[in-house]
């Protein structure tokens, strides 16, 4: 029995879902790699499949078996997620400590310039 129209577009939901879940592997190897700058690339398009993944979602009923399906790819994305923004607190706060630094010795500088006149 052919799938009906509903179940292909449940299938294609759910490739959505695993193309999203494919991003955001390559987006926490990405921070993994502390490849700042495409992670941030990357993202931008994250959230613009995401919120397309979403819309779809809302729009379509279908059977239990591919809720489940999804809703196990909603947890490996999310899992993910939060990996990722770990990597990116961890980054900021390296930056932050950078800034710290750079602000202590520039201060230094200033005052032994002072102290050279």
């Amino acid at each position: 029995m052919p799938p009906d129209s509903r179940q292909l577009v449940s299938l294609d939901l759910n490739e959505r879902y695993r193309s999203l879940l494919a991003r955001t592997d390559v987006m926490l190897g990405l921070a993994r790699e502390q490849c700042w700058d495409e992670l941030i690339d990357e993202g931008v398009g994250y959230l613009i499949q995401l919120e397309a993944v979403m819309e779809a979602d809302i729009a379509i009923e279908e059977a239990f078996a591919v809720r489940l399906e999804r809703r196990e790819l909603v947890a490996k994305i999310i899992a993910n997620d939060a990996e990722i923004r770990n990597y990116l607190r961890l980054r900021r706060e390296e930056l932050r400590g950078l800034m710290r630094h750079t602000d202590a010795s520039k201060r230094a500088g200033i005052a032994y310039q002072r102290f050279q006149e």
